[in-house]
C-alpha cells in the first residue's frame, strides 16, 4: 500500500494559473473565462497575494460525482482534489512553517496567529483533476468597501482548517458546472440550498445529490450525462426532496414587486436561482447572492409597488447592481436589472467592461425566480409587501406632509431568536420596551419584517407571523406586533389599530 502524503506550497498570486494547471492536469496553454474572472476579481480590494496550495484534499462534493461517475471512465484524474487557500499578504513556506513552530505548546501564541492568518483569510478554491472543468466548491470573501452593498450572509462561516489551524471561509459557494454530473441549473440550486441548509442547521447538498433529486421522477434525457439540463419541474422536485419548499416567482409585468420581492430574500439570506431566456434562445440559471443599493456614486430608481393605480405606493430605496454567481464565469458577478424596449421584459445585463474584468455574453430575460424556502416559512415576499401595503395608511397618519414624502419601507424575513438579538443592539428608547417585547410577544421560527422608514432612520417594525398565509379578512391577520422606534408613538398606534386587538403595540 502506498503511503498517503500532504504536501502544502506557498507560490504568490501571480501563479494562479499554473497552479489551477497543475492540479487538473491540463496544458501549458490552457486558459478559461472562469479564470480570467478569477484572476481580475482576487485583484480588487483586498488583493490576493499569496497562494497555499494543498494537495491531495478529499472534497465531499467532488468524491460522490467521482463515485457516480468518473470511477468508471477508462481515463479520470482520480478521487482526491487540490485546495488553494488564497490570503492578502505575502509570505512564503518558511515562513508559514515558522509560524506554525512556534504555536506548537504555545496557546497564546497560537490563538495570535490564527486570528492573523485569519483576517489575511480571502477563501479557498477546489481543483478538480478535470481539465474541461477544474473549478470545483470555491468560497471567497466578497467586496465589502461599500455600505450599499449587500450580500448573502454566511452565518458562522466556513470552516477551514489548515496545518492545524482554524480559519473561516465567508461567502456563498461557487462552482464551475461540470456537464458529467450536472448542468448550469445544477450548480445554480447547489450554491442556493448551501446556503438555506446550513443557515438551517443542515448539511449542504453535493451537485450530485440535486442531480439524483431532481431526475428520481422525471426525464426527459439520461440523467447522466447531465448534458440536457434541468426544467422547473425537476428544479422544484429536487428542493422538495431535499427538505425545502420551492417558491416560484415570475416578473410578469410587475417589475417592481418582483425586484422588491428578490431584494427581500437577498437581505434575508436567501438566494434565488435566476432561469434567463439568453440571446441565443437557450436557458441559463444563475444564483443572485446580493445587490447594491442605489447610492450618490450609482444611482437608481426607487422602488414604488402599489397594489392598484388608485391605491397607496410602498416606496423602497432602488438596486444599482445585482451580485451572481455564474457558473460561465465566477462568484459576485456584477449585473443590472432593467426593463427591456419595446417589449418591456425584465432583463439582466452584465455591468462592464471594466480594467480587466472579462466581458463575454452574459445576461438574458428572466423568465422566472425559484427560492428555496423553510417549509414553514409560508408567507412570501410579494404578502409580506401587500402587509406593508395594508399598513401603510397607518403609518402615514402619524406624519405630517413632508415626512410622508420621506417615507420608505424595507422588507425581509429573519429567524425569531436572531430578530430578537437585533433588537438589543438597536439602541431603541426606553429599554423596558424591548424587554416587554422580549418577554411577552411569541414568535413564528421565522418572522416577517416591514421596517418603515425616514430616510435612513427607522421609524416602526410591523412584525409578521410567517407560518400562515395572508387572507382577505381580516386583512392584517398575519401581523404579531408593532414595534415604534420612538416610545411617544406607542399610544397613537394603540388607537389608529384598536380594530385590530391581536396586534400588540410595545
Amino acid at each position: 500500500m502506498r503511503a498517503s502524503q500532504l504536501s502544502i506550497e506557498c507560490t504568490p498570486f501571480d501563479h494562479l494559473a499554473d497552479a489551477i494547471r497543475a492540479a487538473c492536469g491540463a496544458s501549458s496553454d490552457w486558459t478559461s473565462p472562469q479564470l480570467e474572472y478569477l484572476q481580475s476579481y482576487l485583484c480588487g480590494d483586498p488583493r490576493a497575494k499569496t497562494l497555499v496550495i494543498e494537495r491531495p484534499y478529499v472534497d465531499r462534493h467532488y468524491i460522490e460525482e467521482y463515485g457516480a461517475y468518473y470511477f468508471s471512465s477508462l481515463r479520470n484524474g482520480g478521487a482526491t482534489t487540490t485546495r488553494i487557500h488564497l490570503f492578502s499578504e505575502a509570505f512564503d513556506r518558511a515562513r508559514l512553517g515558522e509560524w506554525i513552530r512556534q504555536a506548537t505548546g504555545n496557546p497564546e501564541a497560537q490563538r495570535g496567529i490564527q486570528n492573523q492568518l485569519d483576517r489575511w483569510y480571502l477563501g479557498f478554491m477546489t481543483i478538480r483533476p478535470i481539465p474541461s472543468a477544474p473549478i470545483g466548491r470555491t468560497i471567497l470573501l466578497p467586496y465589502g468597501d461599500k455600505p450599499a452593498r449587500t450580500y448573502i450572509p454566511s452565518e458562522g462561516g466556513h470552516p477551514v482548517h489548515l496545518m492545524g489551524l482554524a480559519l473561516t471561509a465567508r461567502g456563498l459557494p461557487f462552482q464551475q458546472q461540470d456537464q458529467a454530473v450536472g448542468a448550469c441549473a445544477t450548480a445554480a440550486l447547489w450554491s442556493a440550498l448551501s446556503r438555506v441548509t446550513r443557515n438551517d442547521g443542515g448539511r449542504a447538498p453535493t451537485p450530485y445529490a440535486i442531480t439524483q433529486a431532481a431526475t428520481r421522477h422525471y426525464l426527459r434525457d439520461r440523467a447522466l450525462p447531465a448534458v440536457s439540463g434541468l426544467e422547473l419541474a425537476q428544479l422544484a422536485a429536487a428542493v422538495r426532496e431535499l427538505g425545502y419548499a420551492p417558491y416560484v416567482l415570475r416578473p410578469s409585468h410587475e417589475h417592481a414587486t418582483f425586484t422588491l420581492s428578490l431584494k427581500c430574500y437577498l437581505r434575508s439570506g436567501i438566494p434565488a436561482v435566476l432561469v434567463l431566456d439568453t440571446a441565443g434562445g437557450e436557458y441559463h440559471a444563475v444564483t443572485a447572492s446580493g445587490y447594491r443599493l442605489g447610492d450618490d456614486e450609482e444611482p437608481a430608481r426607487d422602488l414604488r409597488v402599489a397594489l392598484s393605480p388608485q391605491g397607496p405606493t410602498l416606496r423602497s430605496r432602488g438596486l444599482s447592481r445585482l451580485y451572481v454567481h455564474d457558473d460561465r464565469f465566477g462568484p459576485y458577478v456584477r449585473m443590472q436589472l432593467g426593463p427591456s424596449e419595446p417589449r418591456g421584459e425584465l432583463v439582466l445585463e452584465r455591468i462592464g467592461p471594466t480594467r480587466s474584468d472579462p466581458v463575454r455574453g452574459a445576461g438574458g430575460t428572466i423568465c422566472y425566480a425559484l427560492f428555496p424556502l423553510y417549509p414553514k416559512l409560508r408567507l412570501t415576499a410579494r404578502e409580506l409587501i401587500e402587509l406593508g401595503l395594508d399598513m401603510l395608511p397607518v403609518v402615514r397618519g402619524m406624519l405630517d406632509a413632508a415626512d410622508r414624502e420621506r417615507l420608505n419601507a424595507e422588507v425581509f424575513f429573519a429567524q425569531g431568536g436572531r430578530y430578537q438579538g437585533q433588537l438589543l443592539t438597536l439602541g431603541l428608547e426606553e429599554p423596558a420596551r424591548v424587554e416587554r417585547f422580549l418577554s411577552e410577544i411569541a414568535l413564528s421560527r421565522y418572522v416577517g419584517v416591514v421596517r418603515f422608514q425616514l430616510g435612513d432612520a427607522a421609524l416602526v417594525d410591523i412584525v409578521c407571523d410567517t407560518t400562515d398565509i395572508r387572507r382577505d379578512h381580516p386583512p392584517r391577520g398575519p401581523v404579531l406586533a408593532v414595534l415604534p422606534f420612538a416610545g411617544a408613538h406607542v399610544e397613537a398606534y394603540r388607537r389608529l389599530l384598536a380594530s385590530a386587538p391581536w396586534v400588540q403595540i410595545v
